[in-house]
């Protein structure tokens, strides 16, 4: 896929298995900087100056996202603009995500999932409930949300690099997500052992875990077929 970029892309996401569909890129390692932070602004900041201090020429906040909008479990989130919590707006980079919609069409097509354009807001703590997220899609128009993309774009702004958002809806915006997920998150890693004693403690939960578990295994195989594509976006040499 061309694109003006001449230089490594960084890959920044919060979770092993966000990342992880990277390892069966032909020549992925050699084109991209991945670092896996583990969730919230924080940790997504420190990644984003790594890869930049290693010589990325294009930031990409990777990963999952919760549903604000219509959106379903598996489809494509490409933002144009990011929001955060100050209501502040960064711009992410219009040819590169132009040039992303038009190659992921076919994966949309046959994964059977939308490519959504628009606002993803990017919140300090996590977005859980039914009414939080309606809240939220209200007050800000944006049509998903994370934690880790306005701080990457904050880094990528600073260092006057592009900003690209790649995120794939993992929860639907009328679902909430189950606090014994919650608890199984231990930084980038996921605990299962510790999901399962959650639900121990409220087995009311079992449904909605089982479905946030079949939404991330779809979310997840969208991921693998995206990432072959975002791999591609620079050719890994120095500028």
């Amino acid at each position: 896929m061309a694109t003006d970029l001449v230089g490594p892309a960084g890959i920044v996401a919060a979770l092993n298995w966000e990342m992880d569909v990277f390892a069966s890129c032909p020549g992925g390692k050699s084109r991209l900087l991945l670092e896996t932070t583990g969730p919230g602004p924080a940790a997504a900041s420190a990644g984003a100056e790594r890869a930049v201090a290693r010589g990325a020429v294009c930031l990409v906040s990777w990963g999952t996202a919760g549903g604000l909008g219509r959106v379903e479990p598996g489809d494509i989130v490409l933002a144009d603009r990011v929001l955060d919590d100050a209501s502040r707006i960064i711009a992410t980079d219009a040819s590169i995500t132009e040039t992303l919609a038009r190659a992921f069409g076919s994966i949309a097509q046959i994964r059977r999932a939308t490519i959504h354009r628009g606002v993803l807001a990017s919140a300090s703590e996590p977005v859980t409930s039914v009414a939080d997220k309606r809240a939220l899609a209200e007050a800000s128009g944006a049509i998903a949300v994370d934690m880790e993309s306005a701080a990457i774009g904050r880094v990528a702004s600073a260092a006057g690099l592009p900003l690209v958002v790649v995120r794939v809806i993992v929860d639907r915006a009328d679902r909430g997500v189950p606090a014994a997920a919650i608890a199984g998150m231990d930084g980038p890693r996921t605990r299962p052992g510790q999901v399962l004693l959650g639900l121990l403690e409220s087995p009311r939960e079992t449904s909605g875990v089982i479905a946030l578990g079949l939404a991330a295994r779809r979310a997840r195989r969208t991921l693998r077929a995206c990432a072959p594509i975002v791999a591609s976006l620079s050719n890994g040499r120095s500028a």
